[in-house]
């Protein structure tokens, strides 16, 4: 995940727990998701059924383990 705006890019690095994936059918179609959906989301949230208005993703999120300044491999890359 990268913050933002151009001129201080931060790379941030999440971990989140390693889960089997199952099957599930919505609306007529099948897909796979995480077998416990609320270890993940309290991975992430602390609380993921509570709403969080003021939730910033780049600060909030409790599976951030490290930032750090993007540094770009492609120097032919422009911003």
């Amino acid at each position: 995940m990268f913050d933002w705006p151009p001129d201080s890019l931060v790379e941030v690095e999440l971990r989140v727990p390693s889960q089997p994936l199952v099957d599930f059918s919505l609306l007529g179609r099948t897909g796979r998701r995480h077998d416990d959906v609320d270890l993940g989301l309290t991975r992430i949230y602390g609380d993921g059924r509570t709403p969080q208005r003021r939730w910033n993703d780049l600060e909030d999120d409790l599976s951030i383990v490290e930032r750090r300044p993007w540094r770009d491999p492609d120097p032919t890359w422009e911003i």
